[in-house]
């Protein structure tokens, strides 16, 4: 990009530039002076100064979004050119940006505002206070900050637009850091994901078809279909109370649905054998879901088809694209047999196999075994490398991360025990087998539990019933994994067994 530098010969500041320009190369051969230009860590001292009709604004009240404060003065030759390029810049980038002028008289300020056509807050600084704490000798002065306060980047003299590209770009890492994220090539990460993990899985984008218009079907229907011992994913939220066949979910993957009035995604990965339901609604909007194609620790990587952000199904969280970090809500979902379903739930609504795709993709009773072995001992999905030995790499485990703690409990560890009290990132959980569901669940929980024939009762005495503990106790989420598939998501994972 071509540099460009404010023209004088329009002017008559030869000798106040001159004076400037010396100003900046003596400050800037001072010791005390060597970061002028360079990136700092450093808060912003804060202070609070007058606008030109007198109201108080305090730079704390700028918090929660970067923010570009500029020094400057109406005798200042560099500021006519500059102060137009940031507002146009800072407007471009969605940073807030605020002018700070310096011991000048009110009319005098905005007079020289008024000529330039500036429209951003401007703060007057009669008795130098501002300029004191940052430690303005020249004009202009330019600080970069980002949504905490914190200095990122700061300029002594005047900008290019190449230089304030540039700043603001190190102000948006910065930005990105402090929110879990990173900027890699101008994108946007989860700040724990590698790129290169981010593997094609074979299909194209929506190759593996979503189903966004979903129909059901009751359950004297499925039984034509589904056999007693077919997997579905049992979903009672909301007062919907639905099936979703792993039979329609291993070629789909997703299904884009309500819950009455509740927008969720059905989200199934064959590979690493974990169902999941989220809530679809990002930012206040509701948005769909589809497969991206690629793989992320060999789990489905799903797209929203609003902003393109990839979503790793296993975190619920964005790992690319404009909203990495953002994470979904999940709803509590179980991974039972059909017929264990039906039997607890009669009235059911069953994902129809009329799914608008051809009907190869229902009527065979593909399973994911059939592909890659995943019964086979030593499967260990796509893309990773498994070295956790602790379990079989295709045993099921119940997975729990509670204020960054994580933590496994083996399927067949949680049916011997029937009740199990834990402590997990510091808060009590209980870890329980449902008998009527033959499933695993977890919940936070007050106390310690116990099971004595078949009866679940508390330190009290009281008597609780799984219906009881669904509406009085929160579940945490948990859902049932290959054992790979956890350990390389949370490879630190602590492991019940």
């Amino acid at each position: 990009m071509k540099k460009k530098r404010i023209s004088y010969k329009k002017y008559t500041y030869g000798a106040v530039a001159l004076i400037v320009l010396a100003a900046i190369i003596f400050y800037a051969a001072k010791p005390v002076e060597k970061s002028e230009e360079s990136q700092t860590s450093e808060q912003a001292p804060d202070f609070t100064l007058q606008t030109p009709d007198g109201r108080p604004v305090s730079l704390s009240d700028f918090r929660g979004k970067p923010l570009i404060v500029n020094f400057w003065a109406s005798w200042c030759p560099f500021c006519v050119e500059e102060m137009p390029l940031l507002e146009r810049v800072a407007k471009e980038n969605d940073a807030q940006l605020l002018f700070i002028n310096l011991q000048e008289s009110r009319d005098a300020a905005m007079s020289f505002a008024n000529k330039l056509g500036i429209k951003s807050p401007i703060l007057l600084d009669p008795e130098a206070d501002a300029k004191k704490k940052y430690n303005v000798f020249t004009q202009p002065v330019t600080y970069f900050i980002d949504a905490n306060g914190i200095i990122v980047d700061k300029k002594f003299g005047p900008l290019t637009e190449e230089e304030l590209l540039q700043k603001i770009g190190s102000l948006k890492v910065a930005i990105a850091a402090s929110a879990g994220v990173k900027i890699i090539n101008g994108e946007k990460y989860l700040a724990s994901v590698n790129p290169a993990e981010i593997l094609s899985g074979g299909p194209p984008k929506d190759g593996i078809p979503s189903i966004d218009s979903p129909k059901f079907e009751n359950v004297a229907e499925a039984d034509k279909w589904l056999n007693d011992d077919d997997l579905v994913l049992g979903l009672s939220f909301n007062g919907a109370v639905k099936a979703y066949p792993h039979r329609i979910l291993n070629w789909h993957e997703i299904v884009n649905d309500f819950a009455n009035n509740t927008p969720i995604a059905v989200t199934y990965c064959p590979l690493c054998r974990t169902g999941i339901v989220y809530e679809r609604i990002i930012n206040g909007e509701t948005v769909e879901f589809g497969t991206s194609g690629k793989l992320y620790k060999s789990d489905l990587v799903m797209y929203d088809r609003k902003t393109e952000t990839y979503w790793s199904q296993v975190l619920g969280q964005g790992i690319k694209g404009d909203l990495a970090g953002v994470k979904l809500k999940a709803i509590p979902v179980d991974t039972v047999r059909w017929k264990d379903w039906r039997a607890q739930h009669p009235d059911t609504l069953v994902l129809s196999r009329d799914t608008g795709f051809p009907t190869y993709l229902t009527t065979g009773r593909y399973d994911i075994v059939d592909l890659y072995g995943t019964d086979r001992p030593g499967f260990s999905g796509i893309g990773v490398s498994f070295t956790d030995t602790r379990l079989p790499s295709n045993s099921i485990v119940y997975g729990i991360v509670i204020n960054g703690k994580a933590k496994a409990y083996e399927e067949q560890a949680i049916k011997s025990a029937v009740a199990i009290n834990d402590n997990v990132g510091g808060q009590k959980v209980l870890v329980l087998w449902d008998q009527s569901l033959a499933t695993g669940r977890i919940y936070h929980s007050p106390g310690d539990f116990s099971i004595k024939n078949g009866i679940l009762t508390d330190s009290s005495g009281k008597i609780w019933t799984i219906e009881e503990l669904d509406r009085v106790l929160a579940r945490v989420d948990s859902f049932p994994h290959f054992w790979f598939a956890w350990a390389a998501f949370y490879p630190d994972t602590k492991l019940y067994k």
